[in-house]
């Protein structure tokens, strides 16, 4: 039961934190900017998409390594594991960041929308980059069952995210949020 009750705490504040901007920026940008950035948040989720295959494989062969007793042999998997995200995520997020305007004028063909977006995904796709590769820390602790550090830091995290979101859409705009989810993120 705390193990359940850890992972339901960790996904309702993961899904506040991951969808207050939305929320926020829907009542701050116009509904055309507003689209613009709906296209951000789904260039920048493909990011996190690609990282979930590999989460999902590990996540049980990790579990059940540690059920067996070779913690050695579950601590080889992690550490590849994670070097294989890193070589993955880098070089990706990277393109992704540095030609955000042209992926999404080659995938929209609308040059406002690309220029108007391609700022904002810079910043958005660096974050979802870092917290595909951080994610193997929660990893870690699913596979130990041992979720209460991970419950503690989601809740730290958002008595200081919330604030933080909601001061920087109506002060910053768009660009606020999306280098503060960054920032966030490397932090």
């Amino acid at each position: 039961l705390p193990f359940a009750g850890g992972i339901a705490s960790a996904a309702g504040i993961w899904v506040l934190l991951t969808q207050l901007d939305k929320i926020i920026l829907s009542n701050v940008l116009p509904l055309s900017e507003y689209g613009y950035f709906a296209l951000v948040t789904v260039v920048a989720a493909g990011v996190i998409h690609i990282s979930a295959p590999i989460s999902q494989a590990i996540l049980p062969r990790m579990t059940f390594l540690l059920s067996q007793g070779k913690e050695a042999d579950m601590l080889v998997l992690y550490r590849k594991s994670t070097q294989i995200m890193s070589v993955i995520m880098f070089p990706l997020t990277g393109m992704i960041a540095l030609f955000s305007t042209e992926l999404l004028f080659a995938w929209t063909g609308d040059r406002k929308a690309a220029e108007w977006a391609g700022p904002v995904l810079f910043w958005f796709a660096l974050g979802n980059g870092i917290l595909a590769i951080s994610a193997f820390q929660y990893y870690l602790q699913f596979a130990h069952g041992k979720l209460r550090m991970y419950v503690i830091y989601n809740i730290i995290s958002a008595a200081i995210q919330v604030p933080l979101i909601i001061y920087a859409a109506y002060e910053y705009g768009v660009m606020g949020v999306a280098l503060l989810w960054f920032l966030l993120r490397l932090i």
